[in-house]
């Protein structure tokens, strides 16, 4: 008996279909897009440093002068404000926050006391700087990705304390992140 090649086409298409078939049902596939997004890293400048300015301390005894984070003081003791023109004022650190527009972000302040140092080394005598306080402790940056951060402490003024310019020129450090 002699087969077609008709028949024989067509036994080994049913064939193929049904293998075809049985080899789908026995896995699947599927694809996923994938995505990234880089937002601007975050950053922090000063622009301003803080300045208890010019004080006097009467009879040489000690006090405190807070300064706000909006730049007024706040006098306790003998200390006073010599507002006199021409003498340096008080003012606030300012610093701004640069980054992705709309991103909140988290303000850490000094936890220690920064030491101030009499520049007249002949006369000595150390400050001490503690209470560090922001306008803000956290925060959105706006639509620019910036925001203002400005800074406040209160200084110690010990009695005796020697007539003199006092700094220190490394400064204090205050770190911002995103939340």
């Amino acid at each position: 008996m002699k087969i077609s090649p008709k028949i024989t086409l067509f036994f080994f298409a049913i064939l193929g279909f049904t293998i075809n078939t049985n080899a789908q049902s026995n896995s699947a596939s599927a694809s996923a897009r994938a995505f990234a997004t880089i937002v601007t890293p975050i950053s922090i400048t000063n622009t301003q440093d803080l300045n208890f300015g010019t004080l006097i301390v009467q009879n040489n005894q000690g006090g405190n002068v807070t300064l706000n984070p909006e730049g007024t003081l706040q006098e306790a003791g003998t200390v006073k404000a010599f507002t006199k023109a021409g003498t340096e004022q008080a003012s606030a650190a300012v610093f701004q926050v640069a980054g992705q527009a709309g991103y909140s972000y988290s303000v850490t302040l000094p936890t220690g006391e920064l030491v101030l140092q009499n520049t007249n080394t002949s006369a000595g005598g150390n400050l001490k700087i503690n209470n560090f306080k922001s306008n803000l402790q956290s925060g959105t940056l706006g639509s620019d990705g910036k925001a203002m951060v400005k800074i406040g402490a209160t200084l110690i003024v010990e009695n005796d304390q020697k007539p003199g310019k006092y700094a220190n020129e490394t400064g204090f450090q205050i770190s911002v992140n995103y939340n």
